[in-house]
């Protein structure tokens, strides 16, 4: 039987381990999906985890494969990592995923990932944990790129463009001044659209949303 291209990278990871050839593991690790390489860190033994986690090329690349892992297996990279290091990998975090990892953490495991998150960072993710488990606040995210209605297309691209974070922006939640969801607006709709067209023009009004105390299972219904 054909073995899947999932097992054969996992496969080669193992044999590149064995051989100590680093070069060539850091260059496959590169041209993986990060989710990819979370499943895999789950299947691989811990000392060769470690070595996978200690060869991915950067802070943000490490934090999404943490993100990725199952909780035990989480542990382990913790237990290998120095403070300061495990501090740049979280900076690099999501507060929901930093919040959903924490929440299955063993206790010891817990501190040491609180006392290495900023007080922003650390409020953030303490909102999170005040929702009940399996509701949507649990689990949404709180950065998203959020417009007032009556700027034009010009001005809006370009508050995309000084956003510190600009290149996870693919949607823009249209508010009014009272921070209220009016809309979205696609960035590739941004793109096309006259810049002086005023966002609520050429928003999406037809909104599905939901409160942050709405079961999980009833959200993606």
């Amino acid at each position: 039987m054909k073995k899947s291209k999932y097992w054969l990278n996992l496969e080669t990871i193992r044999r590149l381990i064995r051989k100590d050839a680093t070069g060539n593991l850091k260059n496959l690790l590169k041209r993986l999906h990060f989710m990819d390489i979370a499943s895999m860190m789950n299947d691989l033994s811990p000392e060769d985890s470690q070595i996978v986690f200690h060869n991915l090329d950067n802070s943000q690349r490490k934090a999404e494969v943490l993100a990725g892992m199952e909780p035990e297996k989480v542990s382990v990279i913790l237990d290998d990592l120095e403070d300061n290091h495990l501090g740049l990998i979280l900076k690099q975090m999501a507060p929901d995923d930093a919040a959903a990892l924490m929440d299955d953490l063993p206790e010891q495991q817990r501190l040491k990932f609180e006392e290495n998150l900023s007080g922003t960072e650390m409020d953030r993710v303490e909102d999170l944990l005040t929702y009940p488990d399996e509701t949507a606040g649990r689990i949404m995210t709180q950065e998203v790129f959020a417009l007032e209605d009556d700027l034009t297309v010009g001005e809006a691209m370009e508050r995309i463009r000084d956003a510190h974070r600009a290149e996870t922006v693919f949607y823009v939640y249209v508010v009014n001044e009272h921070k209220k969801l009016l809309g979205v607006v696609s960035l590739r709709r941004l793109i096309l659209e006259n810049s002086s067209s005023q966002l609520k023009s050429i928003m999406l009004s037809n909104l599905i949303s939901v409160t942050p105390y709405i079961d999980q299972e009833e959200v993606a219904r």
